[in-house]
């Protein structure tokens, strides 16, 4: 009888053991988002009062150029450290940068296109084609107004026309040689010429998979997929991770609780 009553106990133990364990780093994995969003609103913050003219133009400068003070410095300082690998897990693409120096143009175009979220604009992540490859480049596209505004933020660059005005990606595509490549920063690759085309998801990544899903939601008559950003909404992902570990502790929780009761009944 003792040695049940024990198996019983441990089981309960168990189960509570299991529980906290998975809401403790729900909890852990909640607070990084929660500081990652309070990074991010501070600097929007910062842009809104120190923008002089209230307009998207002057917005994308000031963001482009917050992102490059931030990402830069991180990139010499922080590349090739040893860090804790549940850490590197739980991170988006979007601080990867800001905390390892790992990210090059796709944790630039991640951190602004938040940025630029949490400023209430549509910015979706683009993959930009060369003659050879295909998601060569990553740059963001702005929405606003029914264009799509382009800009490279690793370059700190925002494509703008002859007036000044941010410009439309089928506008540089179209124009590139005529203007857009005469209007480069000087270490700028003449290859991301943006004329072979771009994605803003990238429907090959996981092969067949990926790619049936394209073909079914096709043939389903879904419409725009070519312009559907699935990054867009996994913006800061680890909150995701958060909410399933929560999920599966209270899974725990609930089956400790069931099984107490069960046992009560015995």
């Amino acid at each position: 009888m003792l040695l049940i009553l024990k198996k019983k106990l441990f089981t309960l133990i168990l189960l509570g053991f299991i529980a906290g364990i998975f809401f403790s780093s729900a909890l852990f994995v909640w607070m990084e988002y929660d500081y990652e969003v309070s990074v991010l609103k501070s600097i929007v913050e910062k842009a809104n009062k120190s923008t002089p003219n209230k307009n998207i133009t002057s917005l994308v400068d000031t963001l482009l150029t917050y992102t490059n003070q931030i990402q830069y410095p991180n990139t010499n300082i922080m590349f090739d450290g040893e860090y804790n690998p549940f850490k590197k897990i739980i991170t988006p693409p979007s601080f990867r940068n800001f905390y390892f120096g790992e990210g090059v143009c796709g944790s630039y175009a991640a951190f602004f296109a938040r940025l630029m979220k949490h400023s209430g604009y549509k910015a979706y992540i683009v993959q930009m084609h060369t003659k050879r490859t295909k998601g060569a480049r990553m740059a963001v596209c702005i929405l606003d107004s029914g264009k799509k505004y382009l800009v490279d933020p690793y370059f700190c660059h925002p494509f703008k026309d002859t007036n000044n005005h941010l410009s439309d990606i089928n506008d540089v595509a179209k124009r590139w040689n005529e203007y857009y490549k005469k209007n480069l920063p000087v270490n700028y690759p003449l290859t991301y010429d943006y004329q072979n085309g771009w994605r803003f998801t990238n429907w090959d990544k996981y092969g067949y998979l990926s790619r049936g899903l394209y073909n079914i939601l096709s043939f389903a008559g879904v419409n725009q997929l070519d312009n559907f950003s699935f990054r867009y909404y996994i913006y800061g992902y680890n909150r995701y991770i958060a909410m399933l570990l929560g999920i599966i502790s209270i899974l725990f929780i609930s089956t400790g609780i069931n099984y107490y009761k069960k046992q009560l009944k015995m």
